[in-house]
C-alpha cells in the first residue's frame, strides 16, 4: 500500500494472499501505541513529562532511586533505563553481553511473561523483575518493557482498559475501521510494542489515519517521529553498545525507527535515502514507512508536480517464510526501491515522454542536410544542455547510439519537464 495526502495512491498484491489475509505486524505495534500515547496527551489526561509515580502509587519515589525519575516520555522513547533479559537470542532485544553469564531469580524474567498478567500486573513484574541499569535519559534499550510501563500509566490516567483505549482513540477512528488487528491467540492481554496480528487493509486504514492527521496533531506526529536519543550516552542494540549517536544522524523517536540521507550515504537501510523519514521493520514479514521531514529538516518549498508536500508512507507485507539474512536485506532493498519509484511519480521525474515540436529554425537546419536523424540527435542534444525547465532524451534504430525515452517511438528527440526529486 502507497499513500500521501491524498489517500492510498497503490496497492497490489500476489494470490494467494489478500488485504485481508492475517499477518503478524510485531514491531509496527509500536507506532500505534504512540499514537494512543499522543492522542492521550492531546486531550490532557497525561503529560509527557509527568513522573510515573504520579500515575503509579507503587512506583518508587526516594531520590536515592533512580526509578524514581522516569517519565512517560522516558518510556515512549526506549530511555528508562531498564534492559530485559530473555530466553530467546540477545540480537531481539539488545541486552548486554556483559550481562549474559549473570543467572539467579532476578534474571529470569522473559519477554512473554505477561501474556497472561493484565496491564498493571506487567508494569509491576517490569519494576519487580527488570534490572534498572542506568539513570533516566542516559541509556536507549530495545525493550517492549518501556511500553509495557507507558501503557500501565495509559490506564491509570483515563481509567479504562488499554484494550478499551485502544478501540475507543485510535481503531474506531480510522476508515474504514481497524477490525482485525488482535493480540496473538495465546494473548490474553495486548503487549503494546509487539505480538499482534493485523491485514494490509487494516494497517493501511491506520496509516493513512494517522499520517494524515486524523488520529493526533501534525504536532504530535513530529514528536512522535523526531530524535529522541540526542542527549543518550550509550546505546544498546544487537547485543553490543554504541556510544552515543552518529554525528547528526536521527536515530529513534517515540517506538519508530529515523533514518536520513546522510546516514544512508554511509550504508543501505531501509529508507531515508532522498528525505528523512520514519519507520517500523517488523522482522521480515511487515514494514510500515513515512517518508517525510519536520522542522528544520523539512524543505521550505515542495517543488514536486504532484504532492503538495513532498511526502507519502507505504506499508510493505511479505508472507514468505524465508528468514534468512539474504531475505532481511531483500527487504531493505525493496524498501528502498519504493522510496525511489514513489518520489520519481510524485515529483514528476517519471512523467511520460512526449515529441519535440521543432521550432521553424530547427526545421531549416534538419531540410539543409541529408543525414536528417544525426542532424536531429544533434539539435536535441544541444537542447538539453542549455535548457535547466526541460530534459531531453534520443530514440532510434541504433540504441547503442542514442539516450533511451521510453514511450516516445518513433520521435528521434522527446521532452518532458524536469523535476528533481531531491528536496532542499
Amino acid at each position: 500500500h502507497i499513500g500521501n495526502e491524498h489517500g492510498l495512491l497503490f496497492h497490489f498484491n500476489h494470490t494467494p494472499v489478500s488485504a485481508q489475509s492475517p499477518i503478524s505486524i510485531a514491531s509496527e505495534m509500536k507506532l500505534i501505541n504512540a499514537a494512543l500515547a499522543m492522542r492521550l496527551v492531546e486531550l490532557d489526561y497525561v503529560g509527557l513529562d509527568d513522573l510515573l509515580s504520579n500515575w503509579l502509587p507503587w512506583w518508587p519515589t526516594a531520590l536515592t532511586d533512580s526509578r524514581s525519575g522516569i517519565t512517560f516520555r522516558h518510556c515512549l522513547s526506549f530511555t528508562t533505563g531498564f534492559y530485559a533479559p530473555t530466553d530467546i537470542p540477545v540480537q531481539l532485544d539488545g541486552r548486554p553481553y556483559s550481562f549474559d553469564s549473570l543467572s539467579g531469580p532476578l534474571f529470569q524474567w522473559r519477554e512473554n511473561s505477561c501474556k497472561h498478567l493484565s496491564t498493571m500486573r506487567c508494569a509491576r513484574k517490569v519494576l519487580k523483575s527488570t534490572p534498572h541499569i542506568a539513570p533516566p535519559g542516559e541509556l536507549w534499550t530495545y525493550t517492549t518493557d518501556h511500553l509495557r510501563l507507558s501503557a500501565a500509566v495509559m490506564v491509570a490516567a483515563t481509567g479504562q482498559t488499554f484494550n478499551k483505549l485502544l478501540r475507543t482513540h485510535v481503531f474506531d477512528r480510522t476508515s474504514p475501521r481497524m477490525q482485525t488487528t488482535i493480540p496473538y491467540p495465546d494473548y490474553k492481554f495486548w503487549n503494546p510494542g509487539s505480538n499482534v496480528y493485523s491485514t494490509a487493509r487494516d494497517y493501511q486504514s491506520f496509516l493513512d489515519a494517522y499520517f494524515n492527521g486524523r488520529l493526533v496533531s501534525a504536532a504530535s506526529q513530529q514528536i512522535i517521529e523526531s530524535d529522541e536519543v540526542l542527549d543518550v550516552r550509550v546505546r544498546w542494540f544487537i547485543g553490543a553498545p554504541r556510544v552515543g549517536r552518529p554525528e547528526d544522524v536521527g536515530n529513534f523517536g517515540f517506538g519508530v525507527w529515523r533514518s536520513v540521507p546522510k546516514l544512508r550515504k554511509l550504508n543501505p537501510g531501509w529508507c531515508g535515502y532522498e528525505q528523512p523519514c520514519s519507520f517500523a521493520p517488523s522482522h521480515y514479514e511487515s514494514t510500515a514507512v513515512l517518508v517525510r521531514s519536520w522542522g528544520e529538516e523539512a524543505p521550505k518549498v515542495c517543488r514536486w508536480k504532484h504532492s503538495q508536500s513532498c511526502k507519502f508512507y507505504y506499508h510493505i507485507q511479505n508472507f514468505g517464510t524465508d528468514i534468512s539474512v539474504n531475505a532481511f536485506n531483500r527487504n531493505q532493498q525493496l524498501c528502498a526501491q519504493v522510496e525511489n519509484m514513489v518520489s520519481r511519480i510524485l515529483s514528476g521525474a517519471s512523467d511520460p515522454w512526449s515529441c519535440v515540436h521543432w521550432t521553424a529554425e530547427d526545421k531549416q537546419v534538419i531540410s539543409a542536410t541529408n543525414n536528417v536523424p544525426e542532424v536531429q540527435r544533434g539539435l536535441c542534444l544541444k537542447k538539453s544542455e542549455v535548457s535547466t525547465q526541460r530534459e531531453f532524451g534520443f530514440r532510434g534504430p541504433n540504441p547503442s547510439i542514442v539516450q533511451p525515452a521510453p514511450g516516445c517511438d518513433p520521435c528521434w528527440c522527446c521532452q518532458r519537464p524536469r523535476f528533481d526529486i531531491h528536496l532542499e
